[in-house]
């Protein structure tokens, strides 16, 4: 999409997804932070679901920057193609005129640059705040992890003096959000690990969900694809999908999961598909050196896709997720667990697709 067509939908976008907002005046949950922003979303508005039932809603899917959250508030599920924009816009219009919204709105908004959160709580002004932690992430931008948290922090600046913060107590800068708003703040402590699910019983808490349900709810949580999702692989193998996107903080959270999980499992060989991690500036070399000598801790085998990868000498290494996907068919053993991921751009969904089809 050509830069121009796209500051074009983007400007009448936000107009009607504002006009919208205006009209119904939802209390909006923004949730922003380095990892687990989708699944964060999806746990909260599962266990407030229990609540609040039709009168809740989120953002579908990865609809979290400056063109995806209007279109989430004016009611559509994905970002169009090229083709489908002309029918999308003329939808977009007029739903901003009869669109009816619930009295609860959760919505997913992502920082790739210095400006993003600013510009999408003026969109959608939130009353309830969460950020999840700070890492390094997009740094091709912000150059520095404070820029980073500086930008998430807008999201708690923004909130009304009635408003709530949802913190992470455990995460240093964002715990010093604290300092930023006048709203009622509330810290919860979680291992990134398990931090969707922590959130999603802290928010549940405040909005008088029970116990009981809440543990039911999340018992049986799962994520989108492509985000830590589990299924077995042939002779007792599982192959975990977290290919959806990477970075940092990301990957290392998934690798102390995915040996975690091969512990409790009895896993006997770890094999590691990581590609490149994107957008991370002059922290890219060094990023990828800590991730690789992360893994050679917990993973027997190691596969690289990427040229950042290449740099780091994993055992194997492959230009492109195709030719990893055809070699991993040919080597991958009975009982492996097969662990995938990287930045969306490496396009590692392309090695899960083969492999649940051998299989």
């Amino acid at each position: 999409m050509k830069e121009t067509f796209k500051k074009f939908l983007g400007k009448q976008l936000a107009k009607w997804a504002k006009r919208v907002i205006d009209r119904n005046h939802p209390s909006i949950i923004g949730i922003t932070g380095t990892i687990a922003k989708t699944s964060t979303k999806e746990a909260v508005y599962d266990v407030l679901l229990e609540k609040f039932g039709n009168d809740i809603k989120r953002s579908p899917g990865n609809l979290n920057n400056e063109l995806g959250v209007p279109l989430a508030i004016l009611g559509f599920d994905h970002t169009p193609s090229y083709f489908e924009w002309p029918w999308v816009f003329i939808k977009a219009w007029r739903r901003s005129r009869t669109l009816i919204l619930p009295r609860y709105l959760i919505l997913e908004m992502a920082a790739d640059k210095p400006g993003d959160i600013s510009y999408l709580v003026k969109i959608a002004p939130p009353k309830y705040g969460i950020v999840t932690t700070i890492g390094p992430a997009h740094l091709v931008h912000f150059k520095t992890i404070d820029a980073v948290a500086k930008e998430k922090a807008i999201l708690i600046k923004s909130l009304p003096k009635d408003g709530v913060a949802f913190l992470n107590a455990n995460d240093k800068l964002v715990r010093l959000m604290s300092k930023l708003t006048m709203a009622k703040v509330i810290l919860f402590e979680s291992a990134r690990e398990h931090i969707a699910e922590v959130i999603a019983k802290t928010v549940g808490k405040y909005f008088d969900v029970p116990d009981d349900k809440m543990n039911l709810i999340l018992k049986n949580f799962q994520g989108l694809p492509g985000r830590w999702q589990i299924f077995e692989n042939q002779g007792g193998g599982i192959i975990i999908d977290d290919c959806y996107n990477a970075n940092p903080l990301s990957m290392e959270t998934a690798l102390n999961q995915m040996s975690k999980l091969a512990k409790e499992t009895k896993i006997s060989r770890k094999v590691a598909i990581l590609g490149d991690m994107l957008e991370l500036g002059n922290y890219e070399d060094q990023a990828h050196k800590l991730i690789m000598n992360k893994a050679r801790k917990l993973a027997d085998l190691i596969i690289g896709v990427g040229p950042a990868m290449k740099k780091v000498k994993p055992d194997f290494w492959f230009p492109c997720a195709h030719e990893a996907g055809e070699w991993l068919l040919k080597e991958i053993k009975e009982g492996d667990m097969i662990f995938i991921k990287g930045s969306h751009g490496i396009h590692l969904e392309e090695i899960v697709k083969m492999i649940k089809k051998v299989g």
